[in-house]
């Protein structure tokens, strides 16, 4: 019954992970406002990478992002002083920016696969407390 229990607590985790970053994912999709950012520096730490960009808000103050692979929505890295279209939220212009023009699998994929592995999770801990009250 313990076991089954803690299998639960953790596909609540994980579905709560899941929800969490799919409603960040819609907020910054529908009211991100897309502008024109350059690339300022690429790194390649650990065999990712880290492309630091600077664009202008609408309110014109000067913003800056780093985005990894997953918001640069895959590919090869865009040089140094290369312009780019950046997706941000106007009430957090230096949080989280995503290339404009990700495609499905890095834009919502990733909330997806999660929700499914904690709906997989779930499924496991229903068989657990079934064996568990025999």
């Amino acid at each position: 019954m313990l076991v089954a229990t803690g299998v639960l607590v953790v596909a609540a985790l994980f579905a709560a992970w899941a929800a969490v970053d799919l409603s960040n994912v819609i907020k910054l999709e529908r009211n991100g406002v897309v502008v024109a950012a350059t690339v300022v520096s690429v790194e390649h730490p650990d065999d990712e990478v880290r492309v630091r960009v600077e664009f202008a808000t609408r309110s014109g103050l000067v913003a800056r992002s780093v985005l990894d692979e997953n918001a640069l929505g895959g590919g090869d890295a865009p040089p140094v002083g290369a312009r780019i279209d950046v997706r941000y939220v106007p009430e957090n212009p230096n949080g989280r920016a995503v290339k404009a023009t990700r495609g499905f699998r890095y834009t919502y994929l990733p909330s997806i696969l999660v929700g499914v592995l904690a709906a997989g999770i779930a499924g496991m801990s229903i068989v657990l407390f079934r064996r568990s009250g025999r």
